[in-house]
């Protein structure tokens, strides 16, 4: 009888030593180490379809000077990037958050108190912007 109930036990132990090992595999199988922030800035932008429209008003903005400073951890600032789609890619972007919670020289010297942060004209836009704002803003057509 003793016996019996250590062969429960036994087989009782392995199988949570067995579900153990299987939840460890899946919560770190995304696991990916330390990529560089702006290698997840970059990929954490959907891919969308853009039209000749954002495309003429990403570098309409770009020729005008405007940045967008923003975190890769911000919600709002990744919404703001995929309004554009593809044509973000002519949008000039600041990171501004380090690794260790800190934020760059670029974004304190701006005065960048929030995300996202549109510079235009020299002056700061808080918030995520339409894109219709934005072209009203800088004097660009959409």
């Amino acid at each position: 009888m003793e016996e019996d109930n250590a062969k429960y036990i036994y087989y009782a132990l392995l199988a949570v030593g067995f579900i153990a090992v299987l939840g460890f595999v899946f919560l770190f199988s995304n696991y990916t180490g330390n990529k560089d922030i702006s290698e997840n800035l970059i990929n954490s932008t959907q891919k969308t379809e853009s039209n000749q429209q954002y495309e003429d008003l990403a570098k309409c903005l770009t020729a005008k000077g405007a940045v967008l400073y923003g975190a890769y951890w911000c919600p709002h600032c990744r919404n703001q990037k995929e309004l554009f789609g593809d044509a973000i890619k002519d949008i000039k972007y600041v990171e501004c958050q380090v690794p260790n919670g800190g934020q760059t020289e670029e974004c304190k010297k701006a005065g960048i108190t929030a995300y996202p942060t549109w510079i235009i004209n020299g002056k700061q836009y808080l918030g995520e912007k339409s894109l219709q704002e934005l072209a009203e803003i800088a004097g660009c057509s959409i």
